[in-house]
């Protein structure tokens, strides 16, 4: 491509200039771009990350089960799943993300809130 500089402003004075520059591509990002491509032209409801659920009862199963990280579990981590549960509950009747490829689910979360 080339890019020609004129009519600067501010006072600033120039002479004609011309610049030729070449864009080349990066393969890490070219990977990365193919990889998101790739992933929102899936179809189905499994997701490679998990950030998708395909049934309803995955969702209830999640908001009943506490999450164990790799150091273990804590009281406060009992106390909050308590403390969080009937709200879990209830955002599980959220439609999961597959159902009318998202729209379901964006509506009633935002009939929620």
């Amino acid at each position: 491509f080339t890019l020609q500089l004129s009519s600067p402003s501010g006072g600033a004075t120039i002479g004609r200039a011309e610049v030729t520059g070449q864009i080349v591509e990066d393969p890490t990002v070219k990977n990365i771009i193919d990889a998101v491509v790739e992933m929102a032209n899936q179809k189905s409801c499994v997701a490679r990350d998990k950030l998708e659920t395909s049934t309803w009862s995955e969702q209830f199963r999640d908001a009943m089960t506490i999450d164990v990280g790799d150091e273990g579990l804590s009281a406060s981590d009992y106390a909050m799943h308590f403390l969080t549960l009937l709200w879990k509950v209830i955002f599980s009747i959220v439609p999961p993300t597959c159902v009318w490829g998202g729209w379901a689910t964006f509506i009633v979360a935002l009939t929620f809130i």
